[in-house]
């Protein structure tokens, strides 16, 4: 995941792509803040520890 707490070009460039119309996931996703930052710049999906820890297949409900 990007530092873009940290880094103002990194979260410069996330908003070029948001701009360009392109479909973006963050993923790495590891902290509230982190997911709270993307959300502030409009990124709609995001995956990573913080949303949920990997699992097999057959523990995933459909």
């Amino acid at each position: 995941m990007l530092q873009i707490q940290a880094a103002p070009s990194q979260a410069a460039t996330s908003r070029a792509i948001l701009w360009l119309g392109l479909r973006t996931t963050a993923e790495g996703v590891e902290t509230a803040e982190q997911l709270v930052a993307l959300a502030g710049l409009g990124v709609p999906f995001a995956q990573g520890f913080h949303l949920g820890v990997p699992q097999p297949l057959s523990a995933v409900r459909q």
